[in-house]
């Protein structure tokens, strides 16, 4: 788990960074950020995260310029962004994984 933020966003917030390596420029890396104060009209949380096709440049609050796979849902109406950095199709099960472990509490009502 790295527990420093990754990058200087601060809406969205991170929230959760797991590494295999401990180094955001190598292995594994899976970092949840979420939308304060809105779900940003998101699509729901698919039952089951799956990482399919090819890795691809991502935009806005990423944590490093390697290629990955961008997941983004909603979820107790709370909006979240991902991004997922994999090494090879091992990781890339691994990482969908760990999205799919995820327990988010609901937003209270009128927050």
């Amino acid at each position: 788990m790295i527990r420093t933020p990754l990058t200087g966003c601060t809406d969205p917030v991170q929230r959760l960074a797991l590494s295999s390596t401990g180094n955001p420029d190598r292995g594994m890396l899976v970092v949840v950020e979420e939308r304060l104060e809105s779900d940003d009209h998101l699509p729901t949380r698919p039952a089951r995260f799956t990482l399919s096709g090819k890795a691809r440049p991502l935009e806005c609050c990423t944590p490093t310029s390697r290629a990955g796979f961008g997941v983004d849902f909603s979820d107790g109406v709370r909006g979240f962004y991902t991004y997922v950095h994999v090494d090879g199709p091992t990781s890339r099960d691994v990482a969908a994984q760990v999205l799919d472990s995820l327990q988010v509490v609901p937003r209270p009502a009128g927050s």
